[in-house]
């Protein structure tokens, strides 16, 4: 595998601009077409092996961004950006291990999870979430509807604790805070305030980011304000 990151870089230096070419299948650059890895793991024996696989894409990754950076920012022909196409891969990986009955990975320890955000902009945290809510929109909805029925029924909660979805949703959310608050030493981080300052995000999102932390509601952000106030604000955006 390092002959192959050597050859990338080898590349790279003679012509930056290939990092930004789109290939003619799926209109992906070279650095989306690593962070698509969930197919890579598919055949995957163990979790260990995942963890390998995944590794090995994050040091291509690495090297494709030192580059050319502007390859981070570049959507593919449906739009997708490198983390988005990654949420997309993850997704569908633990859609494919549910269906065979293999336990759940964490998939908030992805080393290229942890590139690629380290590298997003706000934009490409926001696209990413909208993804998360395209590839699992039926999961998110049977989880709102059940905790409904619950509380319809005055029954207790069985809580989220655990569930990939919100873990995945909360890292993306926390490099989404970072980037809307630049420089700022986070003390007070709440996925429900970090989701609301979001103009128009996905709704199902929000109730699941209520339901991890309810007492969030009542709870002002570091500068006074609810997430009703946040989410008010997005009427008066309209336009």
């Amino acid at each position: 595998f390092e002959l192959v990151v050597g050859i990338c870089q080898a590349i790279l230096e003679q012509n930056s601009e290939a990092a930004l070419t789109l290939e003619s299948t799926n209109g992906f650059s070279p650095l989306a077409i690593v962070c698509d890895s969930a197919p890579d793991c598919y055949s995957a024996e163990n979790e260990e092996q995942v963890e390998e696989w995944l590794e090995q894409d994050s040091q291509l990754i690495t090297a494709l961004h030192e580059e050319n950076d502007i390859a981070m920012d570049m959507a593919c022909k449906r739009c997708f950006t490198p983390l988005a196409v990654h949420v997309a891969a993850l997704s569908r990986l633990m859609r494919l291990r549910k269906l065979q009955e293999k336990d759940p990975i964490d998939v908030c320890t992805s080393p290229v999870l942890e590139v690629l955000m380290e590298k997003s902009s706000l934009q490409d945290c926001e696209k990413a979430l909208n993804t998360l809510y395209m590839c699992n929109t039926t999961d998110i909805c049977a989880h709102w509807m059940k905790e409904e029925d619950r509380a319809r029924n005055g029954e207790m909660s069985e809580g989220l604790e655990g569930w990939w979805v919100l873990d995945l949703m909360v890292a993306i959310l926390f490099s989404a805070h970072q980037q809307l608050y630049p420089g700022q030493t986070i003390t007070n981080f709440s996925p429900l305030h970090t989701l609301s300052a979001i103009r128009d995000c996905p709704l199902p999102l929000l109730l699941i980011a209520i339901l991890a932390a309810p007492e969030d509601l009542s709870k002002p952000s570091k500068h006074g304000d609810l997430a009703l106030h946040h989410v008010a604000s997005w009427a008066l955006q309209v336009g």
